[in-house]
């Protein structure tokens, strides 16, 4: 992680079921996390890319089908992602998630780490 800003309790690490999925679980969700976010797949030469906006409040958890996910300052959630058409490299960094202020994390679905 590259943001200084976030506080200790910020920690992330791969959420699915193996190589057809990419996803994440976050604790510790700051106000620096709120705004758009891009998951990034390298696949064939070319990137897979998603993109899905987060709400950091104060007060609700709510999530509708425009992928909008409102969540309160401190909270955890997850979100995965199906992969369609191709298999991801278990232990290969091909999927970055990228956050609103531009640091990126990298994760394999062989390491469900904090």
């Amino acid at each position: 992680m590259s943001s200084n800003a976030r506080r200790d309790p910020w920690r992330v690490r791969y959420s699915g079921s193996g190589p057809t999925q990419m996803g994440f679980q976050l604790e510790g969700v700051s106000m620096y996390d709120s705004g758009k976010w891009m998951l990034r797949i390298h696949h064939n030469e070319q990137w897979v890319t998603a993109t899905f906006e987060l709400v950091v409040t104060n007060f609700d958890v709510t999530t509708d089908a425009d992928l909008n996910i409102s969540i309160e300052e401190g909270g955890s959630f997850a979100l995965v992602f199906d992969v369609v058409g191709f298999d991801l490299s278990p232990s290969t960094r091909q999927s970055a998630f990228i956050t609103p202020d531009n640091a990126i994390f990298w994760l394999t679905p062989d390491n469900d780490t904090w």
